[in-house]
């Protein structure tokens, strides 16, 4: 079971990381 929450929780963590990443380039963006 670890083996397979492991790879889970580093692919939801470059998501958020990649996530993270638009959002700070949409918001250089408007101003």
């Amino acid at each position: 079971m670890k083996k397979f929450i492991l790879p889970l929780i580093f692919i939801f963590l470059v998501g958020i990381f990649i996530f993270a990443k638009m959002l700070n380039s949409n918001l250089k963006k408007e101003t």
